[in-house]
């Protein structure tokens, strides 16, 4: 086909005077057209398009390869994506640069601080030496598994969007900004910086709120949560109480150092000692928080019945801000 010919009306082309003899008949009769803005060369149009959509690709090559020698990253998948500096930080094995795309199964291993966005409910900032997988992603939620290393979570959305497994039990973000951190040996600590994170095992599970912390180790429940400005004879009993065994005696040190807003240590400890203690520990918290002993269902809490713990955990919240 002769694009002159059929532009511009220069030279001849055979095939397209064939087509215009069989169009014929629907032809314009004559009349009057409106007049319209002076066409321009269709050809020189997409060509100079194309031109400058090749320029700009290049440009973005060469841009994100800049200073890294190697290919640029991966796009983000499913909303995942590195942001800031990412030098050094290796995703699925292969050095990122620029954009580390991560999808499920992936792991990205910071060797410099750096941030990822969370899909769109917040942000991760991982830390040095922090090695974290993404196990799950959907519009139900975003499962994370963090090996090594430590990372600052801060969520915006509804509770339970953001679960982040670890070798000792699994975060579940309840709206808020916290920090998770796990070693080489798999022991960590969970801290809440605002709103509340619940702490998930087998065994127990613990409710962290803002201002509180919590010990992890590999093949072991949670410690029993602290807040941070307890007293030191109060964060050590609890430790041994949470990791050790035949340390029933250190039961008496925590109720004496505890103060009216550890009733939230105090509350946790229940399901970890014996019910003669559990009694002790259900009148040590009655007496600081000035609870009506004679209306507190003692019995039920000793025997660890689900519906008095839960009511228990509702009147004593209001004391953990």
């Amino acid at each position: 086909m002769n694009d002159d010919y059929l532009w511009q009306r220069a030279g001849d082309d055979p095939e397209i005077r064939a087509l215009e003899q069989q169009l014929a008949g629907l032809a314009h009769g004559g009349e009057p057209l409106p007049d319209l803005p002076e066409r321009t060369d269709a050809r020189r149009t997409w060509r100079a398009l194309g031109l400058a959509a090749a320029v700009l690709l290049v440009g973005a090559t060469a841009w994100m390869s800049l200073g890294t020698g190697e290919k640029p990253g991966r796009e983000p998948v499913g909303g995942w994506a590195l942001r800031g500096q990412v030098g050094g930080t290796r995703c699925d094995g292969a050095v990122a640069s620029g954009v580390c795309g991560l999808a499920v199964g992936e792991f990205i291993e910071a060797e410099a601080r750096l941030d990822l966005a969370v899909a769109d409910i917040g942000t991760l900032a991982l830390e040095p030496d922090t090695r974290l997988g993404l196990v799950a992603s959907g519009a139900a939620g975003h499962r994370l598994k963090l090996e090594r290393g430590t990372i600052h979570a801060r969520v915006l959305a509804p509770p339970r969007l953001l679960v982040v497994e670890t070798p000792g039990a699994t975060a579940v973000d309840l709206g808020c900004s916290y920090t998770l951190s796990v070693d080489a040996a798999g022991a960590g600590f969970l801290a809440v910086e605002t709103g509340a994170v619940a702490l998930e095992h087998a065994e127990l599970s613990v409710h962290v709120p803002a201002g509180a912390r919590t010990e992890t180790r590999p093949g072991a429940a949670p410690g029993v949560p602290y807040f941070t400005d307890a007293e030191p004879a109060l964060q050590q009993a609890l430790e041994r109480l949470s990791f050790e065994t035949g340390v029933s005696e250190v039961v008496e040190v925590a109720l004496a150092a505890a103060r009216p807003r550890d009733s939230l240590s105090l509350w946790h400890l229940l399901p970890r000692v014996g019910p003669e203690q559990r009694k002790l520990v259900v009148r040590r918290i009655a007496e600081l928080v000035e609870l009506d002993r004679a209306a507190l269902p003692e019995a039920a809490l000793v025997e660890l019945e689900p519906a008095a713990l839960e009511q228990l955990r509702r009147e004593l919240e209001p004391s953990w801000g």
